[in-house]
């Protein structure tokens, strides 16, 4: 049992506050659920009073609920009910049920998101979903919590970080207590929860360090471009009815491992002031019957708020092709791809899936993609190209090395970036430059970790 203090929920709210004030007086029994960003404090204005809040794997206890009531009454409170994601058992969800059933007076339940209210899906209820702020509303929220800062630092990290006003107040008052600009302090707060679920991808690559054909070049400046100037298009120009909900994108990267795509993801989330995450969907699919879906979960919610760039890396291993459904652990196999496109389909930033072979992906999944960006196996000058971009212009190269005989070797990008660091640790080993020498031993050893016979140099322009 807790106390929650009345509080003004801040710009944007006023109409939803007044459509759940409404809600809370009208008659009737069926539960009230309330779930969404800053839900205490909208719910404890929309009440008109502070709330007493009691955990809902407690409803079902007399005792508590006695006690609860009586602090309530005695504090002129409103009594509701919270945390009904510690409903995890069905043992748990039966016993909410039941005594949420035989309430007297209506329910009032509040959820920090809609997801929480499976657990009252055998339970008539009421759900009310708190909007997340706007762009505008969350400008209106940093003036207000951060005065002193400068108000185009301010601006920037309220449109290019998605937080509650819950969140605000948190990276307000971090920036103030250890003098962080205010992007600095909201990207803290937002990728809490983040780091532990998926890989940052950190670097400075740009669109130079990008070598691929130009009409796919073409189409990933594109991706950019619908990601940079969404709010314009959508909310100024009054495109929003016309795109998917949450305005996000849904792109997949087609192409053997080291073609670029995961460098691609980072360059299009560094052009955009953005932080990018890899996520294995191989290790994060899970074994147990609804530990998939929960851990999806865990990362859309962590993600939301930074509007990070989401890369999932191996995305054939929930959206292969599928054979006939024969036991309950394929209906729940096609429940977790349904989910994870509803997900990807409501999330405001992009969502980057990665697979070596498109042949392997179901053509009903396909269709729902925005973009559909092919990472082909380099040519020969394209090899060239990368062999001169991943030998530092302060690395000291022998007079003997032939670049153009080392782009003969079919490599990916990935793989000659592996070659020219091998050779180097091995030119530093000698106390040498880096020699033709050195460089030829790390493609042989590169070809031999990737299970194929080092071949002679093909110099043919489309090996």
């Amino acid at each position: 049992v807790r106390d929650v203090a009345r509080a003004q929920p801040g710009p944007g709210r006023a109409a939803f506050v007044a459509r759940v004030s409404a809600a809370i007086a009208a008659r009737g029994r069926v539960p009230l659920v309330v779930a969404g960003p800053d839900v205490l404090q909208v719910v404890a204005h929309a009440a008109g009073a502070d709330l007493v809040a009691v955990a809902a794997a407690e409803l079902h206890d007399p005792a508590t609920m006695r006690h609860a009531a009586l602090r309530a009454g005695l504090a002129g409170a409103r009594l509701a009910v919270d945390r009904l994601e510690e409903l995890v058992e069905p043992s748990d969800r039966e016993r909410f049920a039941r005594a949420a059933a035989a309430w007297p007076t209506r329910l009032l339940v509040l959820a920090d998101k809609p997801a929480s209210a499976r657990a009252l899906r055998h339970v008539p209820h009421l759900l009310l979903e708190v909007p997340a702020l706007t762009a505008l509303e969350r400008v209106e929220q940093w003036a207000r919590r951060a005065p002193d800062a400068a108000p185009e630092e301010r601006d920037a990290a309220a449109r290019r970080f998605e937080l509650s006003a819950g969140q605000i107040a948190a990276a307000s008052a971090l920036a103030a207590d250890h003098s962080l600009s205010p992007a600095a302090a909201a990207r803290h707060v937002s990728r809490r929860g983040l780091d532990e679920l998926a890989q940052p991808l950190k670097g400075t690559q740009g669109w130079d360090d990008l070598v691929l054909p130009r009409d796919d070049l073409a189409v990933l400046r594109s991706i950019a471009a619908r990601l940079r100037h969404r709010e314009t298009v959508l909310d100024s120009w009054g495109f929003a009815g016309l795109a998917p909900p949450g305005g996000g994108l849904k792109s997949l990267f087609v192409g053997e491992p080291g073609t670029g795509k995961t460098l691609a993801a980072q360059v299009i989330a560094n052009d955009l002031g953005l932080e990018a995450y890899r996520v294995d969907l191989a290790q994060i699919v899970s074994k147990y019957i609804g530990e998939t879906e929960k851990n999806l979960e865990r990362v859309f919610d962590a993600a939301g708020a930074s509007n990070a760039v989401l890369f999932f890396d191996e995305a054939d291993a929930l959206f292969g092709k599928r054979s006939p459904v024969g036991d309950a652990h394929d209906r729940y196999a096609n429940l977790e791809v349904a989910y994870l496109l509803q997900r990807i389909e409501t999330y405001a930033g992009a969502v980057i899936l990665a697979t070596n072979l498109r042949q392997n992906l179901d053509q009903a999944f396909l269709r729902r993609l925005d973009f559909a960006v092919d990472f082909p196996m380099p040519k020969a000058e394209d090899r060239l190209r990368l062999w001169r971009r991943h030998l530092p212009a302060a690395a000291p190269v022998a007079d003997d090395v032939d670049l153009e005989r080392l782009a003969a070797h079919r490599l990916s990008g990935g793989s000659i970036r592996n070659s020219a660091v091998a050779a180097a640790f091995g030119a530093a080993e000698d106390g040498s430059a880096i020699t033709m020498r050195h460089l030829e031993l790390a493609v042989r050893l590169e070809h031999r970790k990737l299970g194929r016979l080092p071949p002679a140099a093909d110099p043919s322009n489309g090996a």
